[in-house]
């Protein structure tokens, strides 16, 4: 994962799922207190179905956090193509209602 940019989050944790309901641990860090471009290095390849991106504390006593961008880099082999073609990206929506595009 690679991109992180403008976050106001200084503890945050990485989680993987093969089916969205079961989810296991990729790698928990700390940021300082910068709004300057992040970068999260997975200690290992990760081949699953879903990420989960979580902020764990907020800065200054607030338990908000902030992110502006988040960008997942591919480091795998080209995916195959299903039957209906390639696969494609979807837009999830997000669990805050009140900020859903």
């Amino acid at each position: 994962m690679t991109g992180v940019q403008t976050c106001a989050l200084p503890i945050y944790a990485v989680e993987a799922s093969d089916d969205g309901q079961q989810w296991y641990d990729v790698v928990r860090g700390e940021f300082p207190s910068s709004f300057a471009p992040k970068k999260i290095d997975f200690p290992r390849t990760i081949t699953a179905s879903h990420l989960k991106f979580m902020a764990l504390s907020g800065f200054g006593g607030d338990n908000a956090a902030a992110l502006a961008e988040l960008a997942v880099v591919f480091a795998g082999t080209e995916t195959a193509e299903t039957e209906n073609g390639p696969i494609q990206y979807q837009r999830v929506k997000n669990a805050t209602p009140e900020i859903d595009e």
